[in-house]
């Protein structure tokens, strides 16, 4: 769970890095997952009438992709494809806007795994999948927010309606998380894993 890499854009080398750092198997598996989110978000996300509780599936999948491709900009990949797929999907009512709920926790997930804790190091892989889960579930909210300012809503009204949800969207985010880090560390040695660091 090494936060390795280089960012940028690259020539292919003999490693087969191309782009962001990442092999051509990689960038694939990464818009895969990041279009499954979109997908799952915009037509089959789990509702259980509680605020953020579709993060226990879209977080979980996110966190599989940093955790398999342990690049750089490997969040950052995964939130810009399924930020572009909600825009292009209509969700939400934040317009373009929505783009930020996918891409902020994406490049959060990107910051938290290059800390000594995404390296396994001083706590546990599980313990460390729920902290960054939740934390990038959180900013899900800091998207709305700032959307919810830039289209005009007035800022008491985003605090009424943010403030209470922030709690689920943490847990949520923590469970999905957890679960992220459990399934993606039980991968099967595969290609996807070449050219980390």
């Amino acid at each position: 769970m090494t936060g390795g890499g280089t960012g940028g854009a690259e020539r292919p080398g003999k490693d087969g890095v191309y782009l962001w750092g990442l092999t051509l198997d990689q960038a694939i598996f990464l818009t895969f997952l990041g279009a499954l989110i979109g997908f799952y978000k915009g037509f089959g996300r789990l509702n259980l009438h509680v605020p953020g509780s579709s993060g226990l599936v879209w977080i979980a999948v996110m966190v599989v992709g940093r955790t398999v491709v342990p690049r750089r900009l490997a969040g950052t990949w995964l939130g810009t494809v399924a930020g572009a797929l909600a825009v292009f999907l209509g969700e939400g009512r934040e317009g373009p806007l929505v783009f930020l709920k996918y891409f902020l926790p994406g490049v959060t997930l990107d910051l938290l795994f290059l800390t000594p804790w995404g390296r396994r190091d001083p706590v546990p892989l599980a313990v460390a999948g729920g902290l960054f889960g939740a934390l990038a579930h959180l900013t899900k909210l800091l998207a709305s927010y700032i959307a919810g300012r830039i289209i005009g809503v007035p800022q008491f009204f985003l605090t009424l309606g943010l403030l209470p949800s922030a709690v689920s969207h943490a847990v949520f985010g923590c469970l999905g998380g957890y679960l992220g880090v459990v399934i993606g560390s039980r991968f099967p040695p595969r290609q996807i894993h070449r050219g980390n660091t």
